[in-house]
């Protein structure tokens, strides 16, 4: 997820701390409000103090996790980040915006900022949220400011993080029901920003992640780092779409529409919904099983009437 710049470093005192903090250093520079800051090899990061275990983990796996998406489009990561471990889930909700994600990148600010707290009870590793979140850092910083559609970048981010959103709240398969519904968002309505509806705002996650899959899958990857390639030397998403696949958004929007319909969507949604699908099953035959008894008791009952009639 990527944000403008927001007041959430009233959260913590530490801006000016980041300027003399050293970035070779490892040792835990206290702040007097209860906050400190960890220098590391290309990162700082900053945290309550309780969370210290998780920011020395932090700048330990930082430099390697780095290493990782630099390769993935051949683009260095040249400029130091920081990165901001949250341990109270209402005040990162006040800067996100949101109770949705678990994280965000302000590359303006070559920043992100994770909700440590929520992170600790869902599936995700630090380290996965992270690279996340450094891939957004990374394509802000290769490629002009205004010349990625929102929809492009965050599924982008989601493919080259092996599908990792910051989406944490409900679950997979609202795509499947848009497309049953013949609900999908178009992309020129998320092109700028998503939903801010829970439901709506998965399914622009979903959609995201969806289409640039697609693209990979029908056009290959290196299709995909074609395009980021072209951006990054000046051209619009429109143009260097057009230029590397030769055809225009609209149409590789038609295209994916088109592959999500058919056989596959049910097999997809089955298995999305697999054992809610059973549960419901069940309780249909529960029900049914259960009227069976009450039609076959009130028979008996009008047997036994009629027999004492006679």
């Amino acid at each position: 997820m990527k944000l403008t710049f927001r007041r959430f470093f009233s959260l913590f005192a530490l801006t000016a701390a980041a300027v003399f903090c050293g970035m070779g250093s490892v040792v835990p520079v206290h702040a007097s409000d209860g906050h400190a800051v960890l220098g590391g090899s290309g990162v700082t990061v900053y945290f309550p103090q309780f969370l210290q275990g998780a920011a020395e983990e932090v700048a330990g796996f930082y430099p390697e996790t780095r290493a990782a998406a630099e390769k993935v489009f051949g683009w260095d990561m040249d400029q130091d980040v920081s990165i901001v471990l949250v341990g109270e889930s209402s005040s990162f909700e006040l800067s996100a915006g949101t109770s949705e994600v678990v994280a965000f990148a302000v590359p303006a600010r070559s920043l992100m900022v994770i909700d440590y707290w929520r992170l600790k009870s869902h599936p995700f590793t630090l380290r996965s949220v992270v690279m996340h979140e450094l891939f957004h850092l990374l394509l802000h910083r290769h490629i002009p400011e205004g010349g990625l559609p929102l929809w492009f970048e965050e599924g982008v981010c989601q493919w080259a993080s092996d599908g990792l959103g910051e989406i944490i709240s409900g679950g997979g398969g609202v795509l499947d029901f848009a497309v049953i519904r013949g609900d999908l968002l178009p992309f020129r309505f998320i092109e700028r920003s998503f939903p801010r509806d829970p439901v709506e705002m998965r399914l622009a996650y979903e959609q995201s992640k969806s289409v640039v899959v697609y693209l990979v899958d029908t056009y290959g990857r290196d299709a995909l780092v074609e395009i980021l390639n072209s951006m990054k030397n000046g051209k619009n998403f429109d143009a260097a779409l057009e230029d590397v696949l030769g055809i225009s958004v609209r149409r590789l929007e038609e295209e994916w529409r088109g592959s999500l319909a058919g056989s596959a969507l049910w097999l997809r949604f089955i298995g999305h919904h697999f054992y809610g699908l059973l549960f419901a099953f069940a309780a249909v035959l529960s029900i049914a099983g259960f009227m069976r008894v009450i039609l076959r008791k009130r028979k008996a009952f009008r047997e036994y009437e009629d027999e004492e009639a006679e």
